[in-house]
């Protein structure tokens, strides 16, 4: 399972930009290939962080983590010669990723991954009675 679709990247970015990365032998459509190595690039490299702590693939994917997908499969179509806003998204991602798999950030996945709290109150030593 993908956690993005040619569609996503459409959405997230324009057509124009996506198909003009993607259009390897000109003719002013998309390489199927090349799009599908983009997104599986994106998919492994969110998992590659994302498995330490939680199952990948992820059954529910965070709203941020599809935006991220997203950059990592645009940072994968611009090949060698990423613009400097596609690199920073890309750096800001994995900064982000990284945070995740420190567990520094938890997302939500719709699972219910935590435990509770627990706690417990020692013996009282001293009582109210004066000798």
């Amino acid at each position: 399972m993908s956690y993005i679709t040619y569609t996503d990247l459409l959405l997230a970015f324009s057509e124009e930009e996506v198909v003009g990365l993607s259009d390897r032998d000109h003719d002013g459509v998309a390489d199927a290939t090349v799009i599908a190595d983009a997104i599986s690039f994106a998919d492994s490299h969110i998992d590659s962080y994302l498995r330490e702590k939680y199952t990948v693939p992820l059954a529910i994917l965070p709203a941020n983590l599809k935006g991220m997908a997203c950059d990592f499969a645009r940072y994968r179509l611009y090949q060698d010669q990423p613009t400097e806003l596609v690199q920073s998204r890309y750096d800001v991602g994995c900064f982000y990723l990284k945070d995740v798999a420190r567990g520094l950030v938890m997302l939500d996945t719709g699972e219910a991954d935590f435990s509770p709290i627990a706690y417990s109150q020692p013996t009282a030593i001293f009582t109210r009675l004066v000798w």
